[in-house]
């Protein structure tokens, strides 16, 4: 059981990570406000749909 949420930590880790580096820094620095938000509410999203067992 903790190692699958720690592949699974591990692998969003690394693509974040990627994620930010094929943006750029000057991408990243137009983002705004509301972008940041809405990012941050699809991330939970997602995060509630991989650790929840009965969400499909």
């Amino acid at each position: 059981m903790y190692g699958s949420i720690v592949l699974k930590v591990a692998f969003g880790l690394v693509g974040l990570l990627l994620f930010t580096r094929l943006l750029g820094k000057k991408s990243m620095s137009d983002i705004t406000p509301f972008d940041l938000i809405y990012t941050l509410v699809l991330g939970g999203l997602l995060e509630e749909t991989i650790y929840d067992e009965r969400s499909s």
